[in-house]
């Protein structure tokens, strides 16, 4: 068993089994640790039980393999069970994806990244938001269960839950949902709205369920309305659709 306490922060480099261990914060980034880059823990007290197969890290956690750095106030990680916990201002940077939280967990053999507490996680240009976002590795899913924020490009969408699969540019949110982007001049509300990305010549979103787009100071209601996000145009089916719009005016 290996333990450093002292008053000072203390450092330990581990190239071998203790490697997985970083793989639990950064799999939601698809770290690759075949590489066999070392792993660089430091903290002001590092325990690890190699007959029980633990470890734990307490006070300042820092965690770096390469360009890849996690800080903690604490980390734990169980070899046989495969799961992992960070607490107290969690924040890890790989490149353009970071993860910010109070408290993230790891199961599924890494597979399962669960981020809880004023969670903001970014991957390229998607930023998700909400209390607890639940990550799926191998899937690129991430569902929002509660208070959804979703950022990009294209504008914000936010909604009581959202969930979204980021490499395929696909997302739906439910319950008083609301999407601005200046990029489609566009202000909508629904029930539901389905976001697809691609492929990028038929993107579009459609609202469900009293449905309200607003675009260039027109506006359209009705239960279904679908935005083509390559020309704008809106599309309005069912429960006799509305139109608003305002003309405008000459000279």
């Amino acid at each position: 068993m290996l333990k450093m306490v002292n008053n000072l922060p203390k450092k330990v480099i581990v190239p071998g089994v203790l490697a997985v261990f970083l793989f639990f914060i950064f799999g939601v980034f698809t770290l690759n640790i075949a590489n066999n880059a070392p792993v660089e823990i430091e903290a002001d007290v590092i325990s690890y039980d190699s007959a029980k197969g633990t470890m734990q890290a307490e006070g300042n956690v820092k965690i770096t393999q390469g360009n890849s750095v996690a800080t903690a106030q604490k980390a734990e990680y169980d070899m046989n069970t495969a799961k992992g916990y960070l607490s107290g201002g969690v924040n890890a940077v790989r490149d353009d994806s970071t993860i910010i939280a109070n408290e993230v967990y790891s199961y599924d053999s890494n597979n399962r990244i669960l981020a809880k507490g004023s969670v903001v996680v970014t991957r390229g240009e998607n930023r998700v938001i909400g209390p607890i976002v639940d990550y799926y590795v191998s899937r690129g899913y991430v569902k929002v269960p509660s208070n959804a924020r979703l950022e990009n490009k294209d504008g914000i969408v936010t909604s009581d839950m959202l969930e979204a699969y980021l490499d395929e540019q696909k997302i739906t949110a439910l319950g008083n949902v609301r999407v601005i982007s200046s990029v489609h001049e566009l202000d909508a509300i629904a029930d539901k709205a389905d976001y697809f990305g691609l492929p990028k010549e038929e993107s579009e979103i459609i609202f469900t369920g009293n449905a309200r787009v607003t675009q260039r100071g027109n506006t359209v209601t009705g239960h279904l309305l679908t935005v083509d996000l390559n020309d704008n145009s809106v599309k309005a089916e069912g429960d006799r659709p509305k139109v608003i719009f305002t003309p405008k005016s000459k000279g």
